[in-house]
């Protein structure tokens, strides 16, 4: 038998790799395949072994998948398909209980962390010569989830308890009884200071340094759905969703499944992606979250075998792909660029690596004539429109960076004594200067919007009113601010020097504005990863 794997492109810095219970394997035959699947690109074939894998995770650098075939983890190179390091033999480590190997996650990037059946006991092995560093016992609790994060590992087991090991001692784990019930999901914050916890239909969210829960959500609902949650990249937001799928989380039935990106007190839901429950089915929500690295799409893996890419700036859906075999194989690397699907195929077990930004099939060429069509596209509220469009300019470089150097400028700096000028003139009682005072706060855009509500909620009747619309005239440039964040994730999936030379003129601009701040973010994971294009 022979495992073939297939690569995604996206960015995903900070996210843990998490190793999935493994399931029954149901084989499923070439003939088998939903054309759906070619939306996504193959673009490795990695041979493993003649071994039915479980887990598999990427190297936080992206550049090797660690695969768990048996009790063994083979390494393969996800740019040449090659052997990256010698494989670990597993029985090496285990003890004579301990079956095949079921989770499998990088703590960091000289950390593995191991765990076979019946999971009472988590190995930390140093990675890339398998040394040992701790070995983490559970007693006669076994892993029901498992979460990873630099220096951190967090394990809730079937006994209700949920325990956090730190480095470098592993030892005396801090412990944390849920409010209710078991956990049904587990992640830590990006900054590690946080584990969140689904419970029945809520999230916990306690403190890692002393297990005391901080927030809460408050669903109306008393239903016991399982949330599933992830943290964005920048840990402003929460998304979650649940395994019932009718938005019990709203205290309320819905024909849709939902996902709610909440803020990351819980409280406020900053956007909502949703799906048909008629088209899709009741069986089609989801129960695996991860973002991209650069937090503008959301991966939900769902149970009638189809990812689902949301994009987290419109809540539309930017594409999908049904995806063969057991889907609890699944992984997205941590730059985003790979999604890594284990699937059989009766006699020969395969992982697949999908590029979900390159179509498999040779899509309609861009020309300098559609160039017009093409920038209008980028700035569509249509998710799956403006999706297409990042497909084509990915595919085609050159005019991509031509066309984005010529027409996607740097945001102009503007002074804050100036704003404040501005918005004091808007309810000046010379009309050239609240025209002119209106004028320049438009120009300004979102740098001057927090000036602007303030300025809606003076004594000044005309400030307010002025003030008001420039804020509506804000808003109604969302067209600009998706084009601008669509542009910037094409820059960085291309990374060649020229879009490099582009994203630094970006990132050159106003200080506080978003644009501004989003081609710093991808300059930052670029130069990180790959100081030289």
């Amino acid at each position: 038998m022979r495992i073939l794997v297939a690569a995604c492109a996206a960015g995903f810095v900070g996210l843990p790799a998490l190793g999935l219970l493994a399931g029954a394997d149901e084989p499923s035959t070439g003939a088998d395949r939903p054309p759906e699947m070619d939306k996504f690109k193959v673009v490795r074939t990695l041979e493993i072994g003649d071994r039915p894998t479980s887990p598999h995770a990427f190297s936080p650098d992206s550049q090797v998948l660690a695969v768990a075939a048996g009790k063994r983890v083979l390494f393969r190179s996800t740019v040449t398909g090659k052997e990256a390091r010698p494989a670990w033999d597993a029985e090496e480590f285990l003890d004579g209980s301990e079956k095949n190997i079921t989770y499998l996650a990088f703590v960091d990037a000289r950390t593995v962390a191991v765990s076979a059946e019946p999971n009472h006991v988590v190995h930390l092995r140093s990675y890339p010569t398998g040394e040992r560093i701790a070995q983490i016992d559970l007693g006669t609790d076994s892993v029901s989830y498992l979460a990873t994060a630099p220096g951190l590992v967090a394990v809730a087991s079937e006994g209700k308890i949920i325990r956090v090991w730190s480095a470098p001692q592993w030892k005396k784990p801090l412990e944390i009884v849920p409010v209710k019930g078991y956990a049904s999901g587990l992640a830590f914050s990006p900054d590690r200071s946080e584990v969140a916890v689904g419970q029945g239909a809520k999230i916990c969210v306690y403190g890692v340094r002393d297990g005391k829960l901080i927030r809460q959500t408050v669903p109306e609902s008393p239903w016991p759905y399982s949330v599933k949650l992830a943290y964005a990249p920048d840990g402003r937001s929460i998304a979650l969703t649940t395994e019932g799928g009718w938005g019990p989380l709203a205290g309320r039935q819905q024909p849709q499944h939902v996902i709610e990106l909440r803020d990351v007190g819980l409280k406020t839901v900053r956007t909502s992606v949703k799906w048909d429950v008629v088209a899709s089915g009741l069986q089609a929500q989801a129960y695996h979250l991860q973002y991209t690295a650069d937090g503008k799409t959301l991966l939900a893996l769902c149970n009638d075998q189809k990812v689902r890419m949301f994009e987290t700036a419109t809540g539309g859906l930017r594409t999908t792909a049904h995806l063969p075999g057991v889907l609890n194989r699944v992984s997205l690397s941590p730059d985003g660029r790979l999604i890594g699907i284990r699937t059989n195929n009766w006699s020969e077990w395969q992982i697949e690596l999908l590029d979900w930004r390159a179509a498999a099939e040779q899509g309609e060429p861009l020309e300098a004539a559609g160039l017009d069509a093409a920038w209008n596209d980028l700035a569509s509220p249509d998710s799956g429109a403006g999706h297409k469009t990042v497909v084509r300019l990915c595919a085609n470089p050159g005019l991509a960076i031509n066309l984005i150097a010529e027409r996607l400028r740097p945001v102009p700096v503007v002074n804050d004594d100036l704003v404040a000028a501005w918005v004091a003139d808007l309810g000046s009682e010379s009309f050239a200067r609240r025209e002119a005072a209106e004028k320049r706060l438009t120009e300004a855009g979102d740098l001057a919007e927090a000036s602007l509500r303030a300025a809606a909620q003076s004594d000044s009747v005309e400030r307010q009113i002025r003030a008001a619309r420039v804020l509506k005239s804000i808003e109604s440039g969302t067209r600009d601010r998706v084009r601008a964040l669509r542009v910037v994730e094409v820059l960085e999936y291309l990374n060649t020097p020229m879009c490099r030379d582009v994203l630094k003129g970006l990132a050159a601009g106003a200080p506080g504005a978003r644009q501004t701040l989003d081609a710093r973010s991808a300059l930052a994971r670029l130069e990180s990863s790959d100081p030289k294009p």
